[in-house]
């Protein structure tokens, strides 16, 4: 099965906020420069309202948890699982189902912040447990080869989730692609 999170708010601060003395004096007291820090709602909310879409950015947390939850779920101890995570600047992440995430927040945008910096990490391994690329959404689902693509949304048909699960349980290659706005109460199934 493919797990896609997709439009995650993940990204580092935007090219227009990183002057600002609020994030300079943050990457000073960090010791890190204002391009390789995340932008996070809790921490930025008050300079994110300039920024379109501000609503949907600054979310590194939802990710954490649902990285968290995923990589230690049945389906990725027996290897079951591809992870990706889809940002809205189409960066697209590789997870490896082995791979041991940080449960402290502040840990895990630090790794977030080296990995969007070097492109993996670590970043001199042959073998990265975690890999970015620039690539649009609908380049990654043909690059996958899914045979059915599940995305949950509001704005689909309605589908109980045993329902689903026994449609994507026929599959050879099911990709499931949560939107962050929705409940996952309703699902769109295309071919």
């Amino acid at each position: 099965m493919i797990l896609i999170l997709v439009e995650s708010a993940l990204e580092v601060i935007p090219k227009n906020l990183r002057s600002n003395p609020i994030i300079v004096r943050q990457a000073k007291r960090r010791g890190v420069r204002p391009s390789s820090m995340l932008l996070d709602v809790s921490i930025h909310h008050n300079l994110m309202h300039s920024l379109p879409d501000h609503r949907k950015r600054g979310r590194p947390d939802i990710v954490h948890t649902t990285l968290l939850t995923v990589l230690g779920s049945p389906l990725c101890r027996e290897n079951l699982i591809q992870i990706y995570v889809h940002t809205r600047e189409n960066y697209v992440i590789e997870v490896d189902p082995s791979t041991r995430l940080p449960k402290a927040y502040n840990r895990f945008t630090g790794l977030m912040s080296q990995l969007f910096e070097a492109g993996k990490m670590p970043p001199s391994s042959e073998k990265p447990f975690l890999k970015t690329s620039k690539e649009t959404l609908s380049n990654l689902v043909k690059r996958l080869e899914a045979t059915k693509v599940v995305l949950f949304t509001r704005a689909g048909k309605p589908a109980t989730i045993e329902e689903t699960m026994q449609d994507l349980s026929k599959q050879d290659k099911p990709a499931i692609t949560p939107l962050p706005s929705s409940h996952a109460t309703r699902s769109v199934q295309a071919p």
